[in-house]
């Protein structure tokens, strides 16, 4: 995971982002103030009396849950050049969700189930990986 040198999301980077898209089109997102890092993403849910809670950012999920095959079908589609520089921008995005068990019993017995697969604990569907 990289995140410049101090492993955080790129705070300045994101409020430029959403005063950009969000004021100059007269919205308004409440709840989507920026957090630093993934771990502030995962443990708002957390706070709020979810079970578990998971964040990663959209490179992260580039990288480790979208089979090769995709990427280079999306590659084709978006004529895409600059994988790098593409990389550096996923970085600064992150999404985060948090699952609520229904009980205690419910959460031991199916609890590793909720979140992303990586795509390399999967069966061996794509061998170009």
């Amino acid at each position: 995971m990289d995140r410049g040198n101090d492993g955080r999301l790129s705070l300045r980077y994101a409020r430029m982002r959403a005063h950009t898209h969000t004021q100059s089109r007269g919205v308004s997102l409440p709840g989507a103030e920026p957090h630093t890092d993934l771990t502030s993403l995962s443990r708002r849910f957390l706070d709020l009396g979810f079970t578990t809670a998971q964040a990663l950012t959209l490179r992260e999920i580039r990288r480790g849950y979208v089979e090769p095959r995709e990427l280079r079908r999306l590659a084709q589609l978006e004529m895409l050049d600059e994988v790098e520089e593409l990389e550096l921008v996923l970085d600064h995005y992150a999404i985060s969700w948090g699952v609520k068990f229904p009980d205690e019993n419910w959460a031991c017995e199916g609890g590793d189930a909720w979140g992303l697969v990586r795509k390399d604990q999967m069966g061996n569907q794509d061998d170009d990986g």
